[in-house]
């Protein structure tokens, strides 16, 4: 997270709150990371060693948001019915353990229902986020911390350069 923007949530929030905020901002950017994760894995290798051809590694990431739409209006309903720190703790371990599963994907097929339940899975992150700030901040400090946390730069700052330290470290030498 850049500094500004810590300094401008600890000012006006407190510095606890101001962690906790970030927190959420740092599970919102890893699941944006997770979404390009497929294109880092293409760029590793992925596409020979699951022996894609055709438009599989587009249907690889067709796949990801048909889930993520469908299970968007059960999941909003879900918060509504059940205590929400339960239902985003078991969904985020979920959607972590589905994440890591995609490694042992030996063929299309099986990481295409991996990357379903990605989908589905991630779509609890969006509308629980959105609830929790509504219950921690004031209705004139919501926008900021919206704008922070789901702003097209809320993950630049950190993951990009992680990524990019990521590929030029793991990848294949030429």
């Amino acid at each position: 997270m850049c500094a500004a923007t810590f300094d401008s949530i600890t000012a006006t929030c407190g510095f606890r709150q101001g962690l906790i905020a970030l927190r959420v901002v740092d599970v919102r950017s890893i699941a944006k990371q997770a979404q390009n994760a497929l294109a880092f894995a293409a760029v590793l290798g992925m596409n020979k060693d699951l022996g894609l051809h055709g438009q599989q590694y587009s249907w690889l990431g067709s796949i990801f948001n048909i889930a993520y739409l469908f299970a968007e209006f059960p999941t909003s309903w879900l918060l509504t019915r059940l205590p929400i720190g339960k239902y985003v703790g078991t969904s985020l371990i979920l959607w972590g353990a589905s994440g890591c599963a995609m490694a042992a994907c030996t063929n299309f097929a099986s990481a295409a229902a991996v990357r379903f339940l990605l989908g589905a899975l991630e779509s609890a992150i969006l509308p629980s986020v959105i609830v929790i700030m509504s219950t921690w901040y004031r209705r004139e400090e919501q926008p900021l911390r919206a704008a922070l946390c789901f702003g097209p730069f809320s993950g630049v700052c950190i993951w990009s350069l992680l990524s990019n330290g990521f590929i030029t470290t793991v990848a294949p030498k030429s």
